[in-house]
């Protein structure tokens, strides 16, 4: 399983992608998960499995908490 670290342009981490072959899932700070992309399927799911769109849309849960 690869992991790559998402770090603010102050260099602070703002969260993880661990990669887990046909899954890919997003993480914040803490390690709490917030999503899943199924790249079979090509689409992406909140954490309760909710299907929110077509294609990778990982990276746009960390955009929503900072609002």
């Amino acid at each position: 399983m690869a992991t790559q670290i998402l770090k603010d342009k102050s260099g602070i981490k703002i969260g993880e992608i661990r990669d887990n072959g046909n899954i890919q899932t997003i993480h914040d700070k803490s390690g709490i998960k917030l999503g899943e992309y199924r790249i079979t399927q090509n689409t992406t799911h909140d954490k309760s499995g909710i299907k929110v769109g077509s294609g990778n849309l990982l990276t746009t849960f960390l955009v929503v908490l900072k609002m």
